[in-house]
C-alpha cells in the first residue's frame, strides 16, 4: 500500500469514526435517530464535495428514465435510487492513483 493510499483509508476511517460517535452521543441524549433529529442551519450542515453525488438530471437525461418509463414520480425515484449508489459507491475496487478519480 503506497503512502497515498494509507493516507486516504486512515481519513476515512477517522470521519466514518466520527460520525458514528456523533450518533451514539444523539442517542444518549435521547434523540430518537432517525425519527427524531436537530435542526441546523446550512453552514452547520456536512457537506458532500460538490459533484461527488450526480444529481437527480443527469441520471434521468443519461438512462432516458422519462422516455423509458413513461411515468415522471417513477423516474425521479429512480434517479435517486441511483444518487444513492454514488453516496455508497460499494464497488470494491482497489484505489486508484491520484489522478485518477475522474469517473463518467
Amino acid at each position: 500500500m503506497n503512502e497515498f493510499e494509507s493516507e486516504f483509508k486512515a481519513r476515512l476511517k477517522k470521519v466514518s469514526q466520527e460520525l458514528n460517535s456523533i450518533e451514539d452521543f444523539l442517542k444518549e441524549n435521547g434523540i430518537d435517530i432517525p425519527n427524531q433529529n436537530i435542526a441546523l442551519e446550512s453552514d452547520q450542515k456536512i457537506w458532500i464535495p460538490r459533484g461527488y453525488i450526480r444529481t437527480v438530471q443527469y441520471y434521468e437525461h443519461k438512462y432516458r428514465l422519462h422516455d423509458l418509463l413513461g411515468d415522471e414520480i417513477l423516474a425521479k425515484n429512480i434517479a435517486y435510487a441511483l444518487q444513492a449508489s454514488d453516496f455508497f459507491n460499494c464497488k470494491n475496487q482497489p484505489l486508484p492513483e491520484q489522478s485518477a478519480f475522474l469517473r463518467d
